[in-house]
C-alpha cells in the first residue's frame, strides 16, 4: 500500500502570475492548494484590500474554461451578507483568476470543533441564506465544505465562497491536483501571527483607518507593506512544508497524476466502483485503507467529466456520477452542520471503496445516535439534509432556511395582542405579528430577497393576503435588523390613493423625521433626484424602508400628474442599492397596468415576487394558530377541515375565512369554538354577506339610500377600492357622519388619518365579490355610475383651470344628468352644473336679444329698478379692487428685494465665493416664493370681484396684470418646466381685453451690430425645438452688413453668422429678453491670429449655472444658479488633445522630464488601465483597459474593442489623451505658449468651457436638450458592457457640435478646466463614455483631485485673444 507521500507524480510546468494587472497589485501570497494560489491583493482604484485566486495548477481546455467562466461570473452577481463578495472574474495569460472580498478570520476547516448547538443554528441560519440567494440567481456551490466557510474575526456572520470552482475541473484531459491545503496565517505559530497583524495593518490602512480624513499617507503604506514581507520571509524561513506559507512557487508537496477516462460512455457499465473511484481519486487512493487527511480535506476532487466534489460532503448521487443539483447542495451544508455539532463529518476515517457504499446504500447515522448535545429539532433538519434520496431532502435552500429560523429563539419572542386574535377584513399589522401563521417561508424569502435587492413587489389576487404578509412578516422583521449592514432601518409606509404624491413625501418624512417640503420639491421637479435627495436627509446609521401597499391605485384612482411623478421617483429608488429599499403590494390582475407607470413600471419585471395562496397545511395554521395562543380550540378536526375546504369556493376565500373565524371568535363558548356556532353566523360564505345586510338592514328606511350611495361612491370605475375624505362623501350633511361612523362600527369601511382628515374605504375587495348586496347595487347603477363618474372629473378639472368657462358642459352633456338622482350630485357638483346651465343660458338670451323688440317703457321701467342694485354692487366690487391694489404694492416691493438677493448671490457666486453666495441664493428664492404668494392672493381677490360683474373692464386689466408680473418673475427664474408660466399666460389671456398684455410679451428687443473693422456680412438664424429635443436652426436671412442699428428680434435664441474678407469666420450665438435694448461688439481676428484647429469665441453674455432643479444643482451638479455671465473674447481648441499631440510634446522634452510627462493611469487610476510606452521599433505602444480587458496596439495600428458595435477598430493616436494629471496640462499648455505653437495657450476656465457647449442659452447639451446613442460617446451606447466600452477618435460625433462648432463636449472623455467657483481646484467637464447622460450635462461639474490620473480625463486648450506679447 502506498502512503500520500509515495503517490506518483508528475512534472507541472511553473507559472507565476504578474505582481500587477490592471488595476491590482500582488502583496505576497496567503497560501497555495490544489485550486492554486491564493494573493493579498490591493485594488489601486477603490484602494482596497482584495484576496486574488489564480486557478494556476491546472491547464483546462477553452470550453471548460468558458463554463468555468460563465458560472463564475453568475457568482460575482451574487451580493448577500452570507456570500463572500466576488469583485471580478477573468483570464491573464490563460490563467482563470477571481478577485474577491479579503476576509479577516478563519475558516470552518480550522475552527476548533464541535460547536455548541445554539452557535450551529446561528452558522446554519446563515449559510442557508446564503445559499438560498444562489440558488434563486441559478448558481450551484458544488463544493460546500468547511474550507469553503469563512468566519470573518468581526463576528460578522458565516460567509460562503468559491461557488461554482469546482466546475473548472471538469474536463476530458489529464489534470494534477496540488494536495496541501491552504494553510491559514492565524494558526500556524505565534512568531508568524505577526504576518496577520501587518496585512491587517495594510488593509486598515487601505480602508483609510489610518487618518481622520481618510486619506492613506504614502509612508504609512510603506511601513505596512515592508512590515508584511519582513514577516512573510521570516515565516517562510522557519515554517514546516506543510504549515508554511508558500510564495508563487511550485508547492513542496508532489501533485498527484489523475488520468480520467477518455469518453464518458456507460461508465457504470464498463468500470466497477473500485475502478471509477480509481479513475476519479487515484488508485493508490483507491488501495489505501484509510482516506489520506490531505485528500478528504483537500481542494474539489473532480477528476471525472460523473464525479464532482469533496469526497466527505460529496451527496449519493453526486457520488454515483449525476449532475450536482440543489438538492446535493443541501446534503453538502448538511454535512458541514453534522461535522460542527458531532466534531467530525458522516462516515469519517474510512477508504473510498467503502466510504462509496456507505454514502450510497445507507444513510448517515442519526445526529442523536452519537451525541446529545444537540437539540433535537435542530439534529432533525440536520439528519434530513442527509437523507439519500434527494426527494426526502428539503426541495430549496428556502424551505432549509425556513425550517432552520423557526427554530432561533427571535422567532418566538412576538407579543401577543389582546383582543380578538383573528383580523376579519383587516390586514394583520406589526402588533399582530404573533397570530400571524402560514406564511412564515415567504416572509424569509421576501426578507432575503431585500438583504440583496433594491425593490420587491409582491403580486396577488386580490384575497390572497399580501398586505398582511408585508405589514405583520417582511417589516416587523426589517424594524429589528433582519437586513444586516449595520443599519437601522426605518419604515415609511404608504396607500398611494388620490394624491399618491404626498402620500410618499408624508410616509417617508414621518419615518425619518424630517420636513416634507425637501421631498416635495425634488419630486416635482426631478424625480430621478428622489434617492439622492433621500439620502441626504437619511440620519446617519439609517437606512430606509418604503412599502407602497396597493400599488394599482397609482393607475386606479391616483391623480395623473401625481402618479407619473411618484413612478419616475420610486423607479430611481428601485435601480439603487445602498441603504434605501422599496417593497410593494400589487394585484396581480393589475400587474400590466403598473408596469406602464413611468419609471417604477419598467422595473417591477425584475422584482416582481408572485404570491401564491396558501395551500391546506398553511392554511391549517391560519385558522388553528391564533385560537391557540389564546387557549382556545376548535370543536372538532372536521370542522378545521370544512373551514379550510370553504376557502376553494370563492375567489376571496381567505378574507371572508377570516371575517367568519372573527365572528366565530365573539360568538365562542368558553375556550370552545363549535359548528354550531359556524352554523349560526351562515357559515364561512354567508359569515359575510349576512353580517353586511344585517347592518343595512339596521338603519332607517329613510337612511338606506344614502348608505348605498356611499358604499358605492367607494368604489372605482375599475371595480377596485377608492378612498375619500369626509368632506367628500357627506357633503356636510350630519345624516350621512352618522351612516360613515356606523359603517366603521360594522367593519365594512376602514378609516385612516390623512393631512386632509379622515378618509374612508371598503374594508375589504372581497366585500365586493362576496356581498350578492353591494355587487347587485353596482351592477345596477353602472350606466348611473359612468355618468357620475364623468361629472366628478370635469367638476374637477373646471376647478382646476380656476373655473373657466371652456371647461363647463354644453347641452348634451347636461342632458346626461337626467340618469342622475339629486342625491347623486355633490355641492360642487352642483355649483359646475349651475354653471354650466348659466352659461348656455346667457348664450340663448343673446340669440333672442338680436331677435327681439323690447318696448321703451319697459325698458326705463327695468332701468329704474335696477339702478339701486347696480350701486350697491359697484360699491362691493370696488372695495375689492381697493384691497387688490394695496396687495399688487406690497408683491412689487418684495419683488425688488428678490432683484437686490439675486444679484448680489449671483456676484458672490462670480466672484469664487460659493458658499457666501449659496447662502444669499437660499434667501432670494424664498423672497421670490413670497412675492408669487401675495401676486396670487392679489388674482384672487380680483377674480373674486369679476364674479360679481364679470363687465367691469378695470378689474379685468388689473387681474391681467397680476398674472402677467408672475408670469414674467416665472420667465426671470428660468423654470425649465415652463408649465406654470405657461399657465398664468393662458389665464391672462382670458383678462386681457385688448391684447395689450399678449402683445408687450412678445416685444421685440432691439439689437445693434458693430464689427472691427466694419462691413462685415451678417447672417441671421433662429434655434428652436425639435421634438426629439434637439434644437435647429431656422434658413438664414441676410442682415446687410455692419453696422447695423436697431435690429428688431423677438425673444428667444438667435445665431449671428459674420463673415468679411481676409477675417475668420465668426459664429455669435445671441439669447435676447423681450423689449430690451442690446449693443454688441464684434472683433474679427485675421486668419493668422487664429491657429489651425482652433475656433476664435467673441466676447458675450450666456447664461451659466442651472436652473432646472435647484436641489439637483446643489447636491450633484455643484455649480451656480443659472443666470447672464460676460465674457471676454478668447481661442479654443475644435478637439480635444490626442496622443499623437502629446507624443509631439513628449518628444520635444528632454529624456528626464520626458519620463514625468508619459501617460499612465496604473497608479490610481479612474476608468481602468492606461499606458504609453515607448516601443524601440514603432517609437511608442498604447495599452488600454477601458473596462475588462486590456488592449495594445503599437504607432501605426489601430486599437482594437472587439465587442463594440461600432468603431470597433480606431487609430489610438487620435484618441483623446487620457493618464494625465492636472500639472501634466498645465505644462503641455505652457509648451504650447513658449513654443509658439498656439500663443497665449493655457487651459480653459470652466466659464469658458461652458459658453463654448452652450453658446448663449441654458440648453442642456450642446446639441439641445436631449442626447441620444448617435449624438456621443456615453454609457447608454454600451450599456457597460464587458469589452464594449472605450473610447473614440476625436471628431466621431458631429452631431453634437456646439453652437461655435466645436466637438465632443459631450460623453468620450472629461476635459479638465480651471474652476471658475473655487480657487485653484481642477474641475472636469462633459462627462466621458464610462458615465452617464446627467454626469455629460454641460452645466455639470465634477471637481477631481488635481494630482488624479484617469484613461478618461483629456484636455482641451484655449487661448487668450489677443494673444499676450512674448515676454509679457
Amino acid at each position: 500500500m502506498g502512503t500520500a507521500s509515495e503517490v506518483k507524480v508528475s512534472t507541472v510546468q511553473h507559472w507565476s502570475p504578474p505582481k500587477a494587472f490592471d488595476e491590482y497589485r500582488l502583496l505576497w501570497p496567503l497560501g497555495r492548494g490544489g485550486m492554486g494560489a491564493v494573493y493579498l491583493g490591493h485594488d489601486m482604484l477603490l484602494d482596497r484590500a482584495v484576496a486574488i485566486k489564480f486557478i494556476s495548477s491546472i491547464n483546462p481546455d477553452a470550453v471548460s474554461r468558458e463554463q468555468f467562466l460563465t458560472e463564475a461570473r453568475a457568482a460575482a452577481r451574487l451580493q448577500h451578507p452570507n456570500v463572500v463578495t466576488v469583485y471580478r472574474v477573468g483570464e491573464i495569460e490563460g490563467r482563470p483568476y477571481i478577485i474577491q472580498e479579503y476576509i479577516r478570520g478563519q475558516s470552518l476547516e480550522r475552527a476548533k470543533k464541535p460547536f455548541p448547538w445554539q452557535q450551529v443554528l446561528d452558522l446554519a441560519i446563515g449559510l442557508s441564506r446564503g445559499l438560498a440567494a444562489a440558488h434563486r440567481r441559478g448558481v450551484l456551490h458544488r463544493d460546500l465544505k468547511p474550507g469553503n466557510v469563512m468566519l470573518p474575526s468581526d463576528g460578522g456572520g458565516a460567509k460562503l465562497l468559491d461557488f461554482g470552482l469546482a466546475k473548472l475541473l471538469d474536463t476530458n484531459q489529464s489534470q494534477t491536483m496540488d494536495v496541501a491545503a491552504i494553510q491559514e496565517v492565524a494558526k500556524i505559530s505565534d512568531e508568524q501571527r505577526k504576518v496577520t497583524e501587518s496585512v491587517d495593518l495594510l488593509a486598515a490602512t487601505m480602508a483609510g483607518a489610518s487618518t481622520p480624513n481618510g486619506v492613506i499617507s504614502k509612508a504609512d503604506r510603506e511601513k505596512a507593506d515592508e512590515e508584511a514581507k519582513v514577516a512573510v520571509m521570516s515565516l517562510s524561513s522557519q515554517a514546516t512544508p506543510q504549515a508554511r506559507l508558500r510564495p508563487a512557487q511550485p508547492p513542496s508537496e508532489p501533485p498527484i497524476t489523475v488520468n480520467a477516462p477518455s469518453t464518458e460512455e456507460s461508465l457504470r457499465q464498463r468500470y466497477s466502483t473500485q475502478n471509477r473511484l480509481a479513475a476519479a481519486f487515484g488508485k493508490e487512493h483507491v488501495e489505501q485503507s484509510q482516506i489520506p487527511d490531505e485528500l478528504w480535506r483537500a481542494d474539489p476532487l473532480e477528476k471525472s467529466s460523473t464525479i464532482k466534489g469533496t469526497p466527505l460532503y460529496m451527496a449519493p448521487e453526486v457520488f454515483e456520477g449525476d449532475p450536482a443539483s440543489r438538492q446535493s447542495d443541501i446534503y453538502s451544508i448538511g454535512a458541514v452542520l453534522y461535522e460542527l455539532c458531532l466534531g467530525k463529518p458522516p462516515h469519517y476515517n474510512t477508504s473510498l471503496v467503502e466510504l462509496h457504499r456507505l454514502v450510497t446504500t445507507t444513510d448517515a447515522p442519526p445526529l442523536l445516535s452519537l451525541t446529545t448535545g444537540v437539540d433535537p429539532r435542530l439534529a432533525a433538519v440536520i439528519d434530513k439534509c442527509l437523507q439519500r434520496d434527494p426527494s426526502r431532502r428539503f426541495q430549496s435552500a428556502d424551505e432549509l432556511r425556513e425550517a432552520l429560523e423557526q427554530l432561533h429563539p427571535s422567532a418566538q419572542g412576538a407579543a401577543v395582542p389582546e383582543g380578538n386574535p383573528y383580523r376579519g377584513l383587516l390586514p394583520f399589522e406589526s402588533q399582530h405579528r404573533a397570530l400571524f401563521f402560514g406564511r412564515q417561508s415567504e416572509i424569509g424569502t421576501l426578507v432575503d430577497r431585500l438583504r440583496t435587492e433594491s425593490f420587491v413587489v409582491v403580486a396577488a389576487d386580490s384575497g390572497v393576503g399580501k398586505s398582511s404578509v408585508c405589514r405583520a412578516g417582511v417589516l416587523p422583521i426589517i424594524k429589528e435588523g433582519a437586513l444586516g449592514q449595520s443599519l437601522a432601518y426605518q419604515i415609511a409606509t404608504m396607500v398611494p390613493g388620490r394624491q399618491p404624491l404626498r402620500a410618499l413625501c408624508e410616509a417617508v418624512a414621518t419615518a425619518i423625521g424630517r420636513d416634507e417640503q425637501p421631498l416635495l420639491a425634488a419630486i416635482k421637479t426631478d424625480p430621478q433626484s428622489f434617492p439622492r435627495v433621500l439620502r441626504g436627509l437619511l440620519p446617519i446609521g439609517s437606512g430606509l424602508l418604503i412599502f407602497v401597499d396597493q400599488m394599482e391605485e397609482l393607475v386606479t384612482i391616483a391623480d395623473p400628474h401625481e402618479a407619473k411623478l411618484v413612478g419616475e421617483a420610486l423607479g430611481a429608488l428601485a435601480g439603487k442599492a445602498g441603504e434605501l429599499r422599496l417593497l410593494g403590494t400589487v394585484r396581480a390582475d393589475f400587474v400590466s397596468r403598473v408596469a406602464t407607470v413611468p419609471g417604477i413600471g419598467d422595473e417591477v419585471n425584475r422584482g416582481l415576487y408572485l404570491l401564491r395562496p396558501m395551500g391546506p397545511d398553511k392554511l391549517r395554521e391560519a385558522v388553528v394558530g391564533p385560537a391557540q395562543l389564546k387557549g382556545v380550540s376548535f370543536e372538532t378536526d372536521e370542522m378545521v377541515d370544512a373551514l379550510v375546504a370553504s376557502t376553494a369556493e370563492s375567489d376571496a376565500g381567505l378574507p371572508l375565512l377570516q371575517f367568519a373565524l372573527a365572528e366565530l371568535w365573539d360568538v365562542r363558548q368558553g375556550n370552545r369554538i363549535t359548528a354550531k356556532a359556524l352554523e349560526s353566523i351562515g357559515g364561512v360564505m354567508g359569515a359575510l354577506a349576512r353580517h353586511a345586510d344585517h347592518l343595512i338592514g339596521s338603519l332607517p328606511m329613510e337612511r338606506r339610500p344614502l348608505a348605498r350611495r356611499l358604499l358605492m361612491s367607494l368604489v372605482t370605475i375599475d371595480g377596485t377600492r377608492a378612498r375619500r375624505t369626509t368632506e367628500e362623501l357627506t357633503w356636510n350633511d350630519p345624516n350621512a357622519k352618522g351612516v360613515l361612523e356606523l359603517l366603521v362600527r360594522g367593519r365594512l369601511l376602514v378609516a385612516r388619518e390623512t393631512p386632509d382628515g379622515a378618509a374612508y374605504e371598503v374594508a375589504h375587495e372581497a366585500l365586493l365579490k362576496g356581498w350578492g348586496t353591494l355587487k347587485r347595487w353596482l351592477e345596477e347603477n353602472a350606466e348611473r355610475r359612468a355618468v357620475k363618474h364623468r361629472l366628478e372629473q370635469a367638476s374637477l378639472e373646471w376647478n382646476r383651470l380656476h373655473r373657466s368657462r371652456d371647461a363647463l358642459w354644453a347641452a348634451k352633456q347636461l342632458a346626461e344628468l337626467a340618469l342622475l338622482e339629486p342625491e347623486d350630485v355633490s355641492p360642487k357638483e352642483e355649483e359646475f352644473i349651475k354653471a354650466s346651465k348659466a352659461a348656455m343660458q346667457r348664450g340663448q338670451l343673446l340669440k333672442r336679444a338680436a331677435l327681439l323688440t323690447i318696448p321703451v317703457l319697459l325698458i326705463a321701467a327695468y332701468i329704474g329698478v335696477q339702478v339701486a342694485a347696480r350701486r350697491k354692487l359697484d360699491g362691493q366690487i370696488n372695495a375689492l379692487v381697493e384691497d387688490a391694489r394695496g396687495v399688487l404694492r406690497e408683491a412689487a416691493t418684495q419683488d425688488q428685494d428678490t432683484i437686490r438677493l439675486r444679484n448680489e448671490s449671483f456676484a458672490q457666486f462670480d466672484g469664487k465665493h460659493k458658499d457666501d453666495g449659496e447662502a444669499v441664493w437660499t434667501k432670494a428664492r424664498e423672497s421670490a416664493q413670497k412675492a408669487d404668494r401675495i401676486y396670487n392672493r392679489a388674482a384672487q381677490i380680483l377674480e373674486s370681484a369679476l364674479m360679481l360683474d364679470a363687465t367691469r373692464t378695470d378689474v379685468r386689466e388689473q387681474l391681467a396684470q397680476a398674472l402677467y408680473q408672475r408670469a414674467s418673475n416665472s420667465d426671470r427664474d428660468r423654470d425649465r418646466q415652463r408649465q406654470k408660466r405657461d399657465d398664468l399666460l393662458e389665464r391672462m389671456a382670458l383678462y386681457d381685453v385688448n391684447g395689450t398684455l399678449r402683445q408687450r410679451w412678445k416685444s421685440p428687443a432691439k439689437v445693434t451690430v458693430s464689427t472691427s473693422p466694419l462691413g462685415a456680412q451678417v447672417q441671421l438664424q433662429r434655434y428652436f425645438d425639435e421634438k426629439n429635443g434637439r434644437k435647429a436652426l431656422t434658413p438664414a436671412k441676410d442682415l446687410g452688413v455692419t453696422p447695423l442699428f436697431d435690429v428688431s428680434l423677438e425673444p428667444g435664441s438667435y445665431l449671428l453668422t459674420l463673415t468679411a474678407a481676409g477675417r475668420v469666420d465668426v459664429r455669435y450665438p445671441l439669447l435676447v429678453e423681450r423689449d430690451e435694448q442690446l449693443r454688441i461688439e464684434v472683433p474679427m481676428p485675421t486668419r493668422g491670429e487664429v491657429p489651425a484647429g482652433y475656433v476664435f469665441i467673441p466676447k458675450g453674455r450666456f447664461l451659466f449655472g442651472y436652473g432646472e432643479d435647484d436641489n439637483l444643482r446643489k447636491t450633484f451638479m455643484g455649480t451656480a444658479p443659472l443666470h447672464p455671465v460676460v465674457l471676454d473674447s478668447y481661442l479654443m481648441a475644435q478637439n480635444e488633445t490626442t496622443f499623437g499631440d502629446w507624443i509631439e510634446y513628449l518628444e520635444a522634452l528632454p529624456p528626464k522630464e520626458r519620463l514625468s510627462r508619459i501617460p499612465n493611469s496604473a497608479r490610481g487610476a479612474l476608468g481602468g488601465i492606461l499606458e504609453l510606452k515607448e516601443d524601440g521599433k514603432t517609437g511608442w505602444l498604447l495599452r488600454i483597459q477601458p473596462q475588462d480587458k486590456i488592449v495594445t496596439a503599437k504607432r501605426g495600428e489601430p486599437i482594437e474593442f472587439p465587442k463594440k458595435t461600432n468603431r470597433e477598430r480606431q487609430d489610438w493616436l487620435r484618441f483623446p489623451v487620457g493618464g494625465i494629471t492636472f500639472d501634466d496640462g498645465l505644462a503641455y499648455a505652457k509648451w504650447l505658449q513658449t513654443s509658439g505653437r498656439v500663443p497665449g495657450a493655457r487651459l480653459c476656465s470652466e466659464a469658458e468651457w461652458e459658453r463654448a457647449a452652450k453658446g448663449a442659452d441654458e440648453r442642456e447639451y450642446p446639441q439641445g436638450d436631449s442626447l441620444d446613442k448617435e449624438d456621443a460617446n456615453f454609457d447608454a451606447n454600451y450599456q457597460k458592457t464587458p469589452g464594449a466600452l472605450g473610447p473614440d477618435t476625436v471628431g466621431s460625433h458631429p452631431l453634437s457640435a456646439s453652437p461655435f462648432q466645436i466637438y465632443d463636449l459631450v460623453g468620450n472623455h472629461f476635459e479638465m478646466t480651471t474652476s471658475s467657483l473655487g480657487t485653484s481646484e481642477m474641475v472636469a467637464r462633459g462627462g466621458s463614455y464610462y458615465f452617464d447622460a446627467l454626469t455629460a450635462r454641460s452645466s455639470n461639474r465634477v471637481v477631481f483631485p488635481d494630482t488624479l490620473r484617469g484613461n478618461d480625463i483629456t484636455l482641451r486648450i484655449c487661448a487668450s485673444w489677443p494673444a499676450p506679447r512674448q515676454g509679457s
